[in-house]
């Protein structure tokens, strides 16, 4: 079975654990179904402040204050690694989250409300709760 688990749309959480009981609660119920689980897809994000986690330039209700970082540039050699207008105040195509548009060369990343040891935590809790789901 191929189970796809994000935390960003689950609701806001004030700390870490509550996302962690989700992965152990979902997996755990799956337990003995029958099948092999495979995870296709899975995120340590807790909100949807990241740049396209919803989709081209869309986003969800995002739970925490977006934070912008600097657009990465193409990696890509002349003449294929064309670049944006850095300087424009906001690119489309238009979504309709409005905070995941670029604006002036600065992209939306996660939230910093979490701290990296925070979500460390997260990821090894999600590791050990599909390790004990099989």
């Amino acid at each position: 079975m191929d189970t796809h688990f994000y935390t960003a749309w689950n609701g806001a959480e004030k700390t870490i654990d509550p996302y962690c009981k989700r992965y152990r609660d979902t997996f755990s119920s799956l337990k003995g179904i029958g099948y092999p689980i495979w995870v296709g897809e899975w995120s340590l994000a807790t909100d949807t402040c990241a740049m396209w986690l919803a989709g081209f330039n869309e986003g969800g209700q995002s739970q925490f204050e977006c934070e912008r970082v600097k657009c990465p540039y193409s990696y890509l050699p002349e003449p294929l690694n064309t670049d944006f207008d850095r300087t424009a105040a906001v690119l489309g195509p238009w979504g309709e989250a409005d905070y995941s548009m670029i604006r002036y060369g600065m992209c939306p990343t996660d939230s910093s409300f979490f701290s990296d040891r925070d979500l460390a935590y997260l990821g090894q809790c999600a590791l050990d709760s599909y390790d004990q789901s099989v």
